[in-house]
């Protein structure tokens, strides 16, 4: 795998990156945590994390997907999975400011995220290219069947979610 700069890329050093961002995470560093909206990611072998929570529990999940050409291995697509994840978020906190969800319902949140598509599609696609992989990126609301998860002490039931699917292609 090749970075950005054309040269060979270190997993060792993604590898702590990555490490060192769910330490981040769990000590809530990157949690995005204002009012109503909560933005958690999941740990590196789930491909979920909750982009908006309500107090009513009512949530959109966030799901990467990767199908492009390129053989990774698994523990690579969790890294690239992260790194897309992040940098919606990043940009999203960008886009609408550090406050922008403290008073948001979540149709209000549904609708900001996606009048974003072009963006967040946008976001994922630069990740992917910083992570050494080129590939395009589409992104969609869908429902999707989730297992019961333990998001940063928060157990969400099994069920049908919906959620905002960013596919890598």
């Amino acid at each position: 795998m090749y970075g950005s700069n054309g040269g060979k890329v270190d997993l060792n050093m993604y590898n702590a990156a990555v490490k060192g961002i769910i330490i981040g995470i769990v000590g809530g560093l990157l949690v995005a945590n204002i009012g109503n909206i909560k933005a958690l990611i999941s740990n590196a072998s789930e491909a979920t994390e909750v982009l908006a929570d309500i107090d009513d529990m009512e949530n959109i999940r966030l799901d990467v997907v990767y199908q492009g050409a390129e053989q990774l291995s698994e523990s690579e697509e969790d890294m690239l999975s992260i790194m897309v994840k992040q940098a919606v978020l990043y940009g999203l906190a960008e886009k609408y400011g550090e406050d922008y969800n403290s008073d948001m319902t979540l149709n209000e949140a549904r609708h900001a995220f996606v009048l974003s598509l072009p963006d967040i599609e946008g976001w994922a696609k630069e990740a992917a290219e910083e992570f050494g992989v080129e590939t395009s990126a589409e992104a969609f609301f869908t429902v999707k069947h989730m297992d019961e998860e333990e998001l940063n002490g928060v157990v969400y039931a099994a069920g049908d979610y919906e959620t905002l699917e960013i596919r890598l292609y």
